[in-house]
């Protein structure tokens, strides 16, 4: 990423938001609509039991493999500065909670020494929440979480909208904004990663705020496969008549635990 045409605001959420599947855990974001679409008879039967965990994930929620052991790999670029590194994350434990289950999860990737560990939750409605992570040189705290509907909402294409407060500290200065987060079905594709090829559902992300005269939109574009997950994502970023593709994970391999 260019950082004499970024704000620092801008960088650190990119940084934090980049990994939207599998990434935190939070309080749900209040959305536009209801917290979940009704269940439909395909979408939503007898809740479904991660094995080797002992918990109980709904089978309304975006078909995500959740059992402890579950390892993806992916290969990771950020096009603008020419890097690319490898992603690891790694189901560590699945644990009953209250209204659903709460997963933790580590993600490591090879240009950091250092592995994060991050927890999100799988609610009994179907739906997911995961907050943004700390970010390297500085400290992103946020009100409330981000939503990601049920598996009815996503395919039904409605747009489901929140708003997250945002507070960065960096060199004793703190900066507060607010995000507009949209999430939003995009339909069906077949995609085609060093793991395979997968008939995946489109999962669109779009989180605005302001940096002084200027919108800064982030938009996140996650293919979702039924019983890998996500198989390939791509974050983008806009800013005034700025567009750049800052970031690309594609799937190398999906093991089971």
């Amino acid at each position: 990423m260019n950082t004499h045409v970024r704000s620092r605001s801008a960088q650190a959420a990119l940084a934090a938001m980049a990994g939207l599947a599998l990434a935190g855990c939070g309080t749900a974001a209040t959305t536009s609509g209801p917290s979940s679409a009704a269940a439909t008879s395909g979408s939503a039967a007898t809740p479904t039991t991660s094995s080797g965990s002992g918990a109980v994930i709904s089978a309304a929620s975006l078909p995500f493999p959740v059992a402890v052991g579950n390892t993806w790999v992916y290969a990771s670029s950020v096009p603008s500065v020419g890097t690319a590194s490898t992603v690891t994350d790694k189901i560590l434990a699945v644990a009953p909670t209250a209204g659903g289950s709460q997963v933790t999860e580590s993600y490591h990737d090879s240009l950091s020494s250092s592995t994060t560990h991050s927890v999100y939750i799988f609610h009994s409605d179907g739906s997911i929440t995961f907050p943004l992570n700390q970010v390297s040189g500085g400290t992103l705290t946020t009100s409330g979480g981000i939503l990601l509907p049920d598996a009815a909402a996503i395919a039904s294409g409605r747009p489901y909208k929140s708003v997250l407060g945002i507070t960065f500290k960096e060199t004793g200065q703190q900066v507060h904004e607010t995000a507009h987060i949209t999430v939003q079905g995009a339909g069906t594709a077949t995609v085609t990663v060093p793991a395979g090829t997968y008939q995946a559902t489109i999962v669109d992300m779009t989180m605005a705020w302001n940096v002084s005269a200027v919108t800064v939109t982030m938009q996140i574009r996650d293919w979702v496969a039924n019983g890998t997950g996500t198989v390939k994502s791509e974050a983008s970023i806009h800013e005034g008549v700025i567009n750049e593709i800052v970031s690309t994970e594609e799937l190398t391999s999906f093991t089971k635990g």
